[in-house]
């Protein structure tokens, strides 16, 4: 059977005990990360569901989250360190090589659409930046990866790609260019 990508965008907030409660704060602050949960419909495979997310590297332990200066230096437009987290895979899924199988078995852990995006996630940009580069951006171009990947053609041809300049980004980096208001073009 066709594997077939669907993804949802999920709000939380990104730390254990949860927002302040009670608090206009609370509020606020409850949707403040994001994540892409990435489900296959291929029964071929044992992992089948995927949650991926940018966050800080290290989580908690970052010196934004604590140190004053660092959340200034932010605040102004400078940039840190983020990290890609890929939740569902088995332990043991190498994570180095993006290799296809557990370690002593001989059958692929995900389907090559999953593994695609898996792959795509983990050579995102790890430059993050509150203002042009953040978990919002992130969900919202694998969001794009995952509507590309199911509108590759059967022969394996490739979505046209197109720099990120000719969208209105300065960046320089390389997307496929999907959105809800264009059609998909195969290429030969």
């Amino acid at each position: 059977d066709e594997e077939i990508l669907t993804c949802r965008i999920v709000g939380f907030y990104p730390f254990p005990g949860g927002p302040p409660r009670g608090s206009i704060a609370g509020y606020l602050f409850r949707d403040t990360h994001q994540a892409i949960l990435i489900r296959s419909s291929s029964k071929n495979y044992p992992v089948r569901s995927i949650s991926i997310d940018y966050m800080t590297e290290g989580g908690q332990s970052n010196p934004v989250w604590w140190n004053e200066s660092a959340k200034w230096a932010v605040l102004l437009g400078g940039s840190i360190r983020g990290e890609i987290r890929v939740r569902g895979l088995p332990s043991d899924y190498d994570s180095v090589d993006d290799a296809d199988y557990i370690a002593g078995d001989s059958s692929p852990v995900i389907g090559p659409k999953m593994r695609r995006i898996v792959r795509a996630a983990r050579a995102y940009d790890r430059e993050m930046n509150l203002y042009r580069n953040n978990c919002r951006i992130f969900c919202a171009r694998m969001e794009r990866e995952v509507e590309a990947i199911n509108n590759r053609n059967k022969e394996g041809g490739l979505v046209e790609e197109v720099e990120l300049g000719e969208l209105g980004d300065d960046g320089g980096n390389w997307v496929v260019a999907t959105t809800m208001a264009t059609t998909t073009v195969a290429v030969d």
